[in-house]
């Protein structure tokens, strides 16, 4: 049986493997075979496959917060703080110059929505197990009619999501940076970001979406 492997566009490289009956197998070089032409239909449906994006894990891309999850049943954990470490993936098409984006573009963007999460107690405003108010310069806050918070306003930030989980925040600064992206640059190419939020070493959750 033969098996002809043929790597896009660059067919110049392809090689042929040979299986004989003894299981031995030997490879010869492209120059000495005939391989069947890509027809321009293939070669443009392999060039949709393809994929472009950046990765940004910077150091400084992090922030430190207080908060508390609340589960199903309405318990919570007591509340605590962690010191967050943030990654980011843009993927989208090539301009020119063979760039998605330049680094130096998008990295002020994701340290500022990081550093306004920064020393901060970080709340949901869609959990039904939750009352926020706000008196004066205080936030008052009741969990299920069991615990009362009192922090002042300028050390709280509330966020439009239900829970204040990893994979919450991914989803709250992935959505803020596509926003960001589309405020700054006129026209977007991006067709997917990916943020991962890490709350410890080895200890993160994620969320992705594709624009």
């Amino acid at each position: 049986m033969e098996t002809a492997i043929s790597f896009g566009s660059e067919r110049q490289y392809a090689i042929r493997l040979i299986y004989v009956e003894n299981m031995e197998l030997s490879i010869k070089s492209h120059k000495h075979l005939h391989l069947p032409e890509i027809s321009p239909k293939e070669e443009n449906a392999f060039e949709q496959q393809e994929h472009f994006g950046i990765h940004l894990d910077k150091e400084y891309f992090k922030f430190s917060a207080a908060h508390f999850l609340i589960f199903p049943d309405g318990s919570s954990e007591r509340l605590h703080g962690h010191n967050y470490q943030v990654e980011a993936i843009i993927e989208g098409n090539l301009e020119k110059g063979g760039l998605v984006y330049n680094f130096s573009d998008i990295k002020p963007l994701v340290k500022q929505i990081c550093d306004d999460l920064d020393e901060k107690v970080l709340l949901p405003s869609q959990n039904p197990w939750l009352r926020l108010e706000q008196r004066g310069h205080n936030f008052y806050v009741n969990h299920n009619n069991q615990k009362e918070y009192m922090f002042p306003k300028s050390e709280v930030l509330i966020l439009p999501i239900d829970n204040t989980s990893t994979e919450r925040f991914a989803y709250y600064i992935c959505h803020r940076l596509f926003k960001e992206i589309k405020n700054i640059f006129v026209y977007h190419h991006i067709s997917k970001i990916t943020v991962r939020v890490f709350e410890s070493k080895g200890q993160s959750g994620y969320y992705w979406k594709n624009f």
